[in-house]
Formats: structure tokens, sequence, C-alpha cells
């Protein structure tokens, strides 16, 4: 990428009103205070997706850096056709499918995950990420992904199938089919309603 001088005080005041596709058009152009702003915007959410499927805080920093190294080189090839974030999921999606068969043999650590509820005690939050993570680990991938994207990352049913290239309908199916056994399977392993 040819190289672009650096941003005014100005222009980097105005970057964080930047829209993706903006940001997407500064760093293609080679200016790195956007791919910075991208990073910086994006690098949490990736991390929490790439966790979810992994289950392994270290093992999602670096599906998550790798992602953004792939945006990097791919940027000058990037056509817009979707929303960046997509395309980024996507790419996260795809790294933790191919980390997760390489890891086939070993088992997956499991970590704390954040759900939006707060039990009262650091023991019942403690029992309880470990009880969804064993859960999470046990849905087949396509409904793992689907049901992180839908419930954690709060993604639509459109942009979910477009990070994981398959038609909304056979999303609204994964997630509602890994709903089901996620439910299920949450009852087995804690033996409470939900």
């Amino acid at each position: 990428m040819p190289k672009q001088p650096p941003l005014t005080e100005r222009e980097l005041e105005k970057i964080g009103e930047e829209t993706d596709e903006q940001l997407v058009d500064l760093a293609r152009r080679g200016d790195r205070h956007a791919l910075s702003r991208l990073l910086a915007r994006y690098r949490q959410r990736a991390v929490r997706a790439a966790y979810g499927m992994l289950h392994s805080v270290e093992d999602a920093e670096d599906v998550a850096q790798e992602a953004f190294i792939r945006v990097f080189r791919s940027l000058p090839a990037y056509r817009g056709r979707g929303k960046f974030f997509t395309w980024l999921y996507r790419i996260i999606i795809n790294l933790c499918a191919s980390r997760r068969r390489m890891a086939s043999s070993r088992e997956i650590a499991t970590e704390e995950i954040e759900l939006g509820e707060h039990p009262e005690t650091a023991e019942e939050a403690a029992v309880r990420s470990v009880a969804v993570s064993a859960v999470l680990t046990r849905l087949p991938y396509r409904q793992r992904a689907a049901l992180i994207l839908r419930e954690i990352e709060q993604l639509s049913y459109a942009d979910i199938a477009e990070v994981m290239e398959i038609v909304e309908g056979t999303v609204k199916y994964h997630v509602s089919e890994a709903r089901r056994n996620f439910r299920r399977m949450w009852l087995e392993e804690t033996n409470h309603e939900m």
C-alpha cells in the first residue's frame, strides 16, 4: 500500500465519527490511523466471538490478532460487497474452524464467559461460567457459531448469513436448533430449569 502522510489533529478528531466503510477506504489508501481505529473498534468483539468458539482466552486473542493481520493484508483486494464487520467475523469463524480442526485431539480449556446475567457471588459466577462453556462446547460447530453471533454478538440474521456464507433461513434454523439443544443440555448439565 502507498504510504500516506500522517493525519492532522482535525482529521484525527473526525476519525472517531467515520463509518467502517470510510475507515476501510482510508486504510486501503495506506492510512495506518484508520486501520488502528478499525482495530480499536472491533478488537474486543473479535476476541469475544473467537472465545465463544474456542473457549480459550489465549487462543481467542491469537485468532483475533491473526484475523486483523489477514484484514490488513487483504485490504487492497477488499471490494466492500458486504459490511466490514461481517467480513471480519467470517475470517474469525474460518480461523476458529481451522484451529478447532488442529486442536481436535486436545481438550480445549474453558474460561469465564460474560453472558449479561450476574449471579450473586463470584463462586456462583464461576460455576455458571464453567457450565455454560461446557454446554457450548457440546453444541455442533455451526449451531454454536450461529448462537454466539446472534446472542452474544447480537448480529442480525442477515449479517450472520453473510458471515457464515449460508442463507438466512439456514441461520434461523441453526439458531433455533442451538437454543433448543442448549436448553436441553443445560438442564442435563445443571439439573435446573431455565
